[in-house]
């Protein structure tokens, strides 16, 4: 099986309406060479019932619904099954700016140097802050 470019990575703990507005933001994007991973905490608001129904559904390729120990647990068990050649982490109520930012990601880091890059975001017109390396 081909590695993905992208590992994207959702975070979520009883936040059903957060993790659906993040999932809606990546099925979205135009580029498709990406595996999606969620993972709940074992959420018993609809949270995990709604990663079951996407992972039945194939719109997510992997999922981990169990207790964890906070986000950052949460976080490595996603890192933990991972395959793609860089992570994208939208934890649950993030969403991507536009449905082409994964392929504008994707011609940045190919057609340079880049070994990553970091996004925070925009909230009334202000950036937050952004880096990539030079």
């Amino acid at each position: 099986m081909k590695q993905p470019f992208f590992s994207i990575i959702t975070v979520a703990y009883r936040d059903a309406w957060a993790a659906s507005k993040t999932a809606r933001s990546v099925f979205r994007q135009s580029f498709d060479d990406f595996e999606y991973i969620f993972v709940d905490g074992n959420s018993q608001d609809g949270t995990a019932a709604l990663v079951e129904f996407w992972r039945e559904q194939s719109l997510i390729d992997k999922a981990v619904i169990e207790p964890d120990r906070g986000v950052y647990d949460a976080m490595n068990k996603g890192i933990d099954i991972a395959s793609g050649r860089y992570v994208c982490f939208m934890n649950a109520g993030d969403v991507f700016a536009s449905d082409s930012v994964l392929r504008r990601a994707h011609e940045i880091l190919t057609s340079s140097e880049l070994d990553g890059c970091l996004g925070w975001g925009e909230l009334n017109g202000q950036i937050w802050a952004s880096w990539c390396p030079s």
